[in-house]
């Protein structure tokens, strides 16, 4: 198991599962997710979630 594999499989249930995942980029401090239907997506466990 990899060091941030459970932190991953939690914020992939956050953002709706992977079908939900249009795009995804990154810069040094963040990841920016383009969803598919935002409402799928758990904004108060994002807004938690330190991955």
């Amino acid at each position: 198991m990899g060091k941030y594999e459970e932190d991953v499989v939690k914020l992939l249930e956050y953002v709706g599962g992977k079908e939900n995942i249009a795009a995804v980029t990154h810069c040094v401090t963040r990841m920016r997710f383009v969803l598919n239907d935002p409402s799928l997506a758990d904004e108060k466990k994002l807004k938690r979630c330190r991955v």
